[in-house]
């Protein structure tokens, strides 16, 4: 453990040996080692022994090389010097050689190199051995605090023991404690395995419920479903013999009905047979008599099928011109409802309908119906619970008694007020009330059908000031009469166009400045860097609206888009079509407000025709920049037959032979059509009357034209005779 005192500065390191104290200068290390070079006092004294201990090793080390040098010089000697001996024996015993007294003379040389190195390098040996003598005899006097140096250590290493101790201890605990949650996390993993075999279990029971239950309505359905099957077999066989015996019921009616006009055309055929008889002795035809009774009971019969289909007809059209003017008049009345929301749009974005809109909704919310609160700007300050009435927190809890709160609850919900007014009357009567507000609730009912235009609290206050003989507040009585109560005549004066108060000089200069703003703000001069803009502002995607074709009755639906091409923002606004067309057309589109220059927009058109003719008009639409107009044409289907050719020429064609030209006839109309070809003879063609020409015309018989296609007539023209 490590204990640290300030006021001492001493570090004491406990050990399981004993205590160790070191001075205050001597700090241990972060991993717990005692390092003296902290003490400023010891830290020369270390360097030096450090450096002193490194000597000695060094001379050491440097001496045992020496020698192990010298060693191996020394060995080398010998080895030349028994060489040098073998040579002396060979040339004694041999006759001397050249090649001997050359390689004697230079290992004499290398032993005389080889003694001179040992006795080098034990000259070496022997002085490192004096510094090394000299070293350890300066590491002496250091020796001390080196094994003080040691002691530290060792408790250092006690102490790092006892950590690692407690270390090992902290980890057997954290092994048990993790085994404990383990364990606990297998406990509760049975736990919750047995939870939920006992669910699935239960659900199994319960399925195995669910589909006995489902099985049982398969059944029943089953059963209904045979039984239903058994009864529409029943009803088909029964259906089968009623058709049956209507099969025959109906054979034998038409049998009757066929034997009865058998009958009495028998009958009628006798009686013609007299007839004729009579017919024929006063010489007359009797065919001719019969014939013209039958055309005319036949005609007859025919005049009545086609009274009754004009009666149908007349009552479909009746009935179809009653549905056509019911949808106009919704259509007229939501076009009437779309405009007037349009000007009441455009209305409130003027500085007037601002006002107008702000003034309604200074009557609707304050007590007073006041369309200002402060005209001549004297009050230091404006409470607005004083002129608004709000519901409060009392009001919540059914404790509210504000005669104001109750005017404005019964104006809301009229229903419910007349049957809960005893009921608040009895609440509000058993509370503790203020003075000011008893002549409010000694009669709840009175309270609660005041006038809109007068708050109940402004009629008790002024309603007490004269019961004590007092003026009337100001808040009360307004200073300007005619400014909050609609009751009280305004002063005399030029009318205003707004429904408030009177305008003073100033303001009126300000409004008819504004209305001469507004004025010249209709259609203004744009220009644009130094350009003005001259003709349409807006292009639209269609040059002209065309309606083709059409039939009376039917819907057409045409969109087209307009673009800004003006040099800057711009807008517009459509004007009403023409009354003679107003009810064929409706526009519907977003107003877009303004637009930038380049932008479109998108319109649609609808046009119901009700007559089958032509429409030329115009769609007016009022811009930034002045008025401008897109055509709309409307055309019917009609049928146009031309002819391509006015006049034929055969040119001379030889007596005997034929000649063949072709007619084009087309129609470009919408309409269908058939047409046949016949000759007509003038008065010069009394040669042709003559048998001179014949001419023939194609097939001679009828040839139908389809709308906007061609037809061709082949004519042929064979002379008779010679002319």
């Amino acid at each position: 453990a490590k204990h640290s005192c300030m006021d001492s500065r001493a570090v004491a390191w406990a050990s399981p040996g004993g205590e160790v104290s070191l001075s205050a200068d001597t700090a241990p290390h972060a991993t717990l080692a005692v390092s003296t070079y902290a003490d400023r006092s010891l830290r020369e004294e270390r360097v030096a022994l450090n450096r002193a201990e490194a000597r000695v090793t060094a001379l050491a080390r440097e001496r045992q090389q020496a020698l192990e040098a010298s060693a191996s010089a020394g060995h080398a000697a010998r080895e030349m010097e028994e060489r040098l001996d073998q040579l002396w024996r060979e040339e004694r015993e041999t006759q001397p050689a050249a090649s001997l007294a050359a390689e004697r003379e230079a290992l004499a040389a290398r032993l005389g190199e080889a003694n001179a190195a040992c006795d080098s390098a034990r000259l070496e040996a022997e002085r490192l051995a004096i510094e090394l003598s000299r070293a350890s005899a300066e590491l002496e006097p250091l020796l001390p605090r080196q094994e003080e140096d040691a002691r530290l250590y060792e408790a250092a290493a006690q102490s790092r023991i006892q950590r690692e101790k407690l270390g090992s201890q902290r980890e057997v605990a954290a092994r048990d404690a993790a085994q404990a949650t383990e364990e606990a996390a297998a406990a509760e993993r049975a736990e919750r395995a047995e939870r939920q075999l006992i669910a699935a279990r239960d659900a199994h029971v319960k399925a195995a419920r669910r589909a006995n239950e489902s099985h049982r309505r398969i059944r029943e359905k089953v059963e209904e479903l045979r039984e239903e099957q058994a009864q529409r077999t029943a009803r088909r066989a029964e259906a089968v013999l009623q058709l049956k015996a209507s099969t025959a019921e109906a054979a034998a009616a038409a049998r009757g009905a066929s034997e009865r006009r058998a009958e009495a055309l028998a009958r009628r055929e006798e009686k013609r047979a007299a007839e004729k008889v009579e017919i024929l002795e006063k010489g007359g035809n009797p065919y001719r008599v019969f014939r013209e009774r039958d055309e005319a009971a036949r005609a007859a019969a025919d005049r009545a099928k086609v009274e009754a289909r004009l009666a149908a007809n007349c009552e479909e059209m009746h009935a179809r011109l009653g549905k056509q003017r019911a949808a106009e008049a919704q259509q007229q009345r939501r076009v009437e409802r779309e405009r007037e929301a349009a000007e009441r749009a455009a209305l409130e974005m003027t500085s007037v309908g601002s006002q107008v809109k702000s003034e309604s909704y200074m009557r609707r919310v304050t007590k007073t119906g006041a369309t200002l609160l402060d005209p001549t700007s004297r009050w230091p300050r404006i409470e607005p619970s004083q002129h608004v009435t709000m519901k409060d927190w009392k009001f919540g809890l059914g404790l509210g008694k504000d005669g104001d709160i109750l005017d404005m609850m019964a104006d809301k919900y009229p229903n419910t007020a007349a049957s809960s007014r005893a009921e608040a009357a009895a609440r509000a009567a058993a509370l503790p009330e203020p003075v000011a507000a008893r002549s409010i609730l000694a009669d709840p009912v009175a309270s609660l059908t005041l006038s809109p235009l007068k708050s109940a609290s402004a009629r008790a206050l002024a309603e007490e000031a004269r019961e004590r003989g007092e003026p009337a507040d100001e808040v009360v009585e307004p200073e300007l009469p005619g400014l909050w109560d609609d009751g009280v005549p305004a002063p005399p004066g030029p009318p205003s166009p707004l429904k408030g108060a009177t305008l003073s000089v100033l303001e009126k200069r300000y409004m008819a400045a504004a209305r001469q703003r507004q004025r010249d703000n209709v259609v203004v001069e744009q220009t644009v860097c130094g350009k003005t803009w001259r003709g349409p502002a807006f292009v639209p995607s269609e040059p002209v609206l065309e309606f083709l074709d059409f039939e009376a009755g039917e819907t057409y639906v045409k969109t087209f888009a307009l673009t800004n091409v003006s040099n800057s923002f711009n807008s517009f606004r459509p004007a009403a079509f023409p009354p003679e067309v107003a009810s064929f057309f409706l526009l519907e589109h977003q107003p877009p407000g303004r637009m930038v220059a380049g932008r479109s927009v998108s319109l649609k058109l609808t046009f119901t025709p009700k007559l089958g003719e032509d429409i030329d008009t115009v769609l007016l639409l009022l811009t930034h920049t002045g008025p401008m107009s897109v055509p709309i044409r409307c055309a019917p289907k009609k049928l146009a037959v031309l002819l391509q050719t006015s006049a034929l020429h055969f040119g001379t064609v030889v007596l005997g032979e034929s000649a063949s030209l072709t007619l084009e006839v087309k129609n470009s109309g919408a309409l269908g059509t058939a047409f046949a070809v016949s000759l007509q003879r003038g008065a010069g063609d009394a040669a042709d009357e003559a048998g001179k020409a014949v001419f023939e015309a194609g097939s001679g018989g009828t040839i139908t034209l389809a709308p906007r296609s061609k037809a061709t007539v082949s004519l042929r023209f064979t002379p008779a005779a010679a002319g």
